[in-house]
């Protein structure tokens, strides 16, 4: 049996797969600002799905910057107490299983790319914008080691000196206007949030050059890409919220063959 992961700033969720190519039972948690209990959880919920199932190998996407090692964070603005923290070796012990550690944003862009909107491209960028803003490159079905770690949402693509994070992810959003993404209808701050990806898929086109650009995360439904002047193919991802736990799928395909 094989675990799949996704720690996201907002929501953890768990599932697992019996055949390596399909999700059986996802759990769906609020992630626990507190480390200790973030893991535990985790745990707990590992162990219920698995049904006292041995776990072969393990595969966690979490939100934020891994260290070169790719066993801890050495950034995570959304999920501070995990920053430092052992938290492949604590999760290896808890489950008594190999685990490996990656980026969420690029897990979900594995799973795009293999599963989802980018599964007929060769070159696919990813970006995903919810609480924050994520992405990768993935070539030929797996992630371009050039960009692991690039983390587009913590750069700056316009002059306002704000990165691409600050400016449109739902946490930046509920800062400024006090409401969470799904809740705002002005078509004003949306065209806005429309300008601002914009730019930034502009830029990074030149040094991505992807055949296709995918949008993930909540806040993405609600942005009009049909107002863009766009030269290049953006579409919305297929997977949903799933996308990360199939993308672990993907990522322990690659490692086993």
């Amino acid at each position: 049996m094989l675990l799949v992961v996704d720690i996201g700033g907002t929501h953890t969720r768990v599932g697992v797969s019996i055949d390596g190519q399909t999700l059986g039972d996802i759990k769906i948690f609020n992630t626990p600002q507190d480390y200790q209990q973030a893991i535990k959880q985790i745990s707990d919920t590992a162990l219920s799905l698995s049904q006292n199932q041995t776990i072969d190998q393990a595969v966690v996407g979490v939100a934020g910057t891994l260290n070169v090692e790719r066993n801890s964070l050495t950034l995570a603005p959304h999920i501070l107490d995990f920053v430092n923290q052992p938290l492949k070796k604590d999760l290896a012990v808890m489950l008594s299983t190999k685990v490996y550690l990656e980026n969420d944003a690029a897990l979900a862009a594995l799973g795009e790319a293999h599963f989802g909107a980018g599964k007929n491209y060769g070159v696919v960028g990813f970006l995903t914008i919810g609480t924050g803003v994520g992405g990768a490159r993935v070539v030929a079905g797996k992630l371009d080691p050039e960009f692991l770690n690039y983390e587009p949402g913590h750069r700056l693509y316009s002059e306002s000196q704000l990165t691409l994070e600050e400016q449109i992810s739902g946490s930046a959003l509920n800062n400024r206007y006090h409401l969470d993404s799904e809740q705002i209808n002005d078509p004003i701050i949306w065209n806005q949030v429309a300008t601002d990806l914009f730019l930034a898929l502009n830029k990074l086109s030149e040094t991505w050059k992807p055949d296709i650009f995918i949008l993930g995360g909540a806040v993405s439904q609600k942005i009009p890409l049909e107002n863009l002047p766009l030269t290049f193919k953006v579409t919305l991802g297929e997977l949903g919220a799933k996308s990360g736990l199939m993308g672990g799928l993907a990522y322990l395909q690659q490692l086993n063959n």
